[in-house]
């Protein structure tokens, strides 16, 4: 973590970030008032509180599709630089989800964003929307925070060994896991995920469509009866983080569940605030993914 950045929230000195993607002279153009990248959710709060002129730019496709190239995962590797990376419309029920859990509050949240767009003048939905970028000045700091659309990796079925291997071992003595869900319907059995996984394994099936980041968005525009703009990622040199659940069997929680292995199941941790198959989308697209 860099001295730009914060644990509880995500601040990058503006530096740091170009330093560590590719910016075009539009995007460098647009970001000439910004001195951190925040949030968009902290912008959104931010720019409430004070009242302050929020401006919105769109970012091209093409550019934004040159900054995903540079995020590094946690060894370094350039997992996206010569992926096939498009912009597309899909159903969250059709992909499988890191996540185990959806927040109510969380949906609630992607509300909100919605009503922050449309006061600043934009009327779409978040499920239509490509990548964006908002700014906004506060007693003379610029601030500055990227709208990105969900992440959805196509995975080779084989890159699940080590997290099922992981999570078998820990099914032997947890075999439920118990999430803070509504009507206690937080009971996870964790050898149907490994079954499910092993069906994959067994089939002819050769990719698996992850949800990479999003999955709150992703929620709300099922409920709303929509699919959702996504950037889809295929051929990427990205690991598997985790074993991930299909989306039909997320669990609807009041809150976040507080421990990581409960979230990502299979997870392993090798440092602070990060785990095999993290990727460092806050220096290189501007999100805290």
């Amino acid at each position: 973590m860099s001295s730009g950045e914060n644990r509880s929230r995500m601040r990058i000195v503006k530096e740091d970030f170009v330093s560590g993607t590719v910016c075009s002279p539009e995007l460098r153009h647009s970001l000439q008032s910004v001195d951190f990248i925040i949030s968009l959710k902290e912008l959104n709060g931010l720019s409430h509180r004070t009242k302050s002129k929020v401006d919105i730019s769109m970012i091209r496709t093409n550019d934004f599709i040159d900054m995903l190239r540079q995020a590094r995962d946690h060894r370094g590797v350039l997992v996206y630089k010569d992926a096939e990376i498009v912009i597309d419309s899909i159903w969250h029920k059709e992909l499988r989800n890191y996540q185990t859990y959806a927040s109510i509050r969380k949906i609630a949240n992607i509300y909100m964003l919605n009503a922050f767009f449309s006061r600043c003048g934009f009327s779409f939905s978040l499920a239509t929307a490509d990548a964006l970028l908002a700014t906004c000045k506060v007693d003379g700091v610029g601030y500055g925070a990227f709208y990105v659309p969900p992440i959805v990796e196509y995975q080779k079925k084989e890159k699940i060994l080590l997290p099922l291997r992981r999570l078998e071992a820990r099914a032997v003595g947890e075999p439920i896991l118990r999430l803070p869900g509504y009507n206690d319907n937080g009971n996870v059995p964790l050898q149907a995920i490994i079954d499910d996984w092993k069906r994959i394994l067994d089939s002819s099936q050769e990719f698996v469509r992850i949800l990479k980041d999003g999955t709150h968005r992703c929620e709300t525009a099922t409920l709303a009866g929509t699919p959702i703009r996504a950037i889809t990622i295929n051929s990427t040199a990205s690991l598997m983080q985790s074993v991930p659940v299909r989306t039909d069997n997320l669990v609807i929680t009041s809150k976040k569940p507080e421990e990581r292995a409960d979230r990502f199941l299979g997870v392993l941790r090798i440092g602070a605030d990060k785990w095999e198959g993290w990727i460092d989308l806050a220096r290189a697209a501007g999100i805290d993914g």
